[in-house]
């Protein structure tokens, strides 16, 4: 079975107390899913993308587009990782 991907957890949560106890309120988006519109705001705003330009776009433009933009997420939060492994030493 595959292991769950790191998703960094929630990028912005809510915390309240509640009975003595803080807990989320609403866990909204992961930090994967945050870095990932980061990546692909930036690919678009450096290239363009067919979503962009809605000329000749073809559903593998998409989806190559998405990959590539949760890669770059991915790879943050393995350096994240990495990092706080760093200042731990």
């Amino acid at each position: 079975m595959n292991e769950p991907k790191n998703d960094g957890g929630p990028a912005f949560p809510q915390p309240f107390l509640t009975d003595g106890e803080w807990r989320l309120k609403s866990p909204g988006i992961t930090l994967r899913d945050f870095f990932a519109v980061a990546a692909l705001m930036g690919q678009i705003a450096y290239r363009g993308i067919p979503a962009v330009t809605c000329h000749g776009a073809k559903d593998s433009d998409y989806e190559a587009e998405a990959k590539t933009a949760y890669r770059l997420a991915d790879a943050l939060l393995a350096e994240r990782i990495g990092v706080a492994d760093d200042v731990d030493r």
